[in-house]
């Protein structure tokens, strides 16, 4: 996937750290609200910290998405945070794959610098992240991403992912996690960071997560095994004339399911008034 979709994490341009690498405007608008928090003359002059949600989308393609794109996918969800927020029209994902891609959002560096470029690479640990500022200010740390056990996403500062989460269940996990500690928010003395990566547009298409048993299209081995697995070897299957368009069919069902989990995370926030008190920034990979 060579293009990401429409994100408040990235812009054409950035500003150059001491190393000389690129830092995106998503780091420097947190850092910014690190400094501004805490400038005040008395601790009880603080300014409230927001809560701050990076909301992940895996494999998601900014040209299947409305009003973005002609003939696109209805999202209202996406579409109503776009409106409410900051909308990038030239936003670009620095590798087709999700673990450089990913660990460049939550750093800030491209992957030569921070090191996640092939597979079962691992970070070094004294890599700056964003995860690592937001705990080290005092943040309450969600993570809600299954990929943060794997070598790459070591090091980010993220900690293990919340126990109870299930793929399609994020939502539900984000907000038992949320009720666990009723003093966590930006109301509060405890704001959140929190990562949730959403599956659903990633292979197999047409269900959600990364397994499924069984095929909605029957036809060519491509298309088949598209339906049922989370990779597809080049030259391990045939596909036949028209196989393009009914996969298409099952990607868009697969961006619905996504646009209505994005519209639950956003529900978890309104239910608990913490919505207004929370930077969300939503991406793809």
């Amino acid at each position: 996937m060579p293009r990401s979709s429409r994100s408040s994490s990235a812009s054409s341009t950035g500003s150059r750290g001491p190393t000389g690498a690129r830092f995106s405007p998503l780091l420097a608008t947190v850092l910014a609200i690190f400094a501004v928090a805490g400038c005040a003359k008395r601790p009880e002059e603080a300014l409230p910290r927001p809560n701050l949600l990076i909301l992940s989308a895996d494999s998601l393609r900014v040209d299947r998405l409305a009003p973005w794109s002609p003939g696109g996918v209805s999202t209202p969800a996406l579409r109503a945070l776009a409106d409410r927020g900051v909308l990038f029209r030239d936003a670009w994902a620095v590798a087709p794959w999700t673990a450089p891609s990913m660990v460049s959002v939550l750093t800030g560096l491209y992957p030569p610098s921070h090191g996640a470029v092939s597979r079962d690479d691992t970070t070094p640990p004294e890599l700056v992240t964003l995860p690592g500022l937001a705990a080290a200010h005092g943040y309450k740390m969600g993570n809600f991403s299954f990929f943060s056990g794997i070598s790459y996403f070591r090091n980010l500062g993220l900690g293990d992912p919340v126990p109870d989460l299930a793929e399609g269940r994020e939502p539900e996990a984000f907000g038992r996690w949320l009720d666990q500690d009723p003093d966590a928010g930006a109301a509060s003395s405890a704001p959140f960071f929190a990562w949730i990566h959403l599956l659903d547009p990633h292979l197999p298409y047409g269900a959600s997560g990364y397994q499924a048993t069984e095929v909605q299209i029957h036809g060519s081995t491509g298309l088949e095994r598209a339906q049922l697995a989370a990779t597809v070897p080049v030259g391990s299957v045939t596909f036949d004339p028209g196989d393009r368009e009914r996969l298409l069919e099952l990607y868009d069902q697969d961006i619905v399911r996504l646009d209505l989990r994005v519209a639950e995370v956003v529900a978890v926030l309104e239910d608990r008034g913490l919505l207004n008190d929370t930077v969300i920034v939503f991406v793809a990979d």
